[in-house]
């Protein structure tokens, strides 16, 4: 039985530096949306598949006969993702404590013997709004379409798959504020629950 942290968060909240800091301190494996593309690509699926099947509008798209394996056919790019995202998700807690980063983790190892905290890191627009102006070296205007764009595709994406709210408190375990405990606080807070796993959820 493996300790699952499946972390959602705001864009710009810090939420990644969260998530590798946390890595870093317990030694652990962490999984996302990048590493979920390489196995798609490896499962023999073209590049940029996974943003057709992030892409809620292209719901009709569909695969058929020897394209993909017999497994697939007839379902959707959004359907044929998540459901290699959901074998991937299984293999990788089967394999020891990990962290699994906006993949809706928690749903779906709810069946399973593995312990699973569902957390979500937030932060005010404006600091939000500051760190991505800074990290990708953006206007202010760019930055908030970028930041509206990736909330967007956040929402849609754990909304259609849990029928849950996205960033609201009582669809998590835990809600965390990074910017008002910063990044220190946040990690001894988790570090702290992930020893006390068993107790704690």
């Amino acid at each position: 039985m493996s300790k699952v942290f499946s972390i959602s968060r705001e864009y710009g909240s810090g939420g990644h530096d969260v998530v590798e800091a946390l890595c870093s301190i317990l030694e652990i494996p962490y999984y996302d949306r990048k590493i979920v593309e390489k196995e798609l690509v490896r499962q023999g699926f073209p590049e940029g598949f996974a943003d057709v099947a992030d892409d809620y509008k292209n719901s009709k798209v569909y695969f058929y006969g020897s394209e993909i394996i017999n497994r697939f056919e007839g379902m959707s790019a959004k359907e044929i993702s998540f459901e290699l995202e959901k074998d991937m998700i299984h293999r990788v807690a089967d394999e020891g404590d990990c962290i699994i980063l906006d993949r809706c983790a928690k749903e779906i190892l709810e069946d399973s013997d593995h312990q699973v905290a569902n957390i979500f890191i937030s932060a005010s627009y404006e600091y939000r709004l500051k760190r991505i102006m800074e990290r990708e070296g953006l206007t202010e205007k760019k930055a908030a379409a970028l930041m509206k764009r990736e909330e967007k595709r956040r929402k849609e994406y754990y909304e259609y798959h849990t029928g849950k709210n996205w960033g609201v408190a009582s669809s998590y375990d835990v809600c965390i504020n990074a910017e008002s405990m910063g990044l220190r606080a946040v990690c001894a807070i988790l570090v702290e629950a992930y020893g006390k796993f068993e107790r704690t959820f």
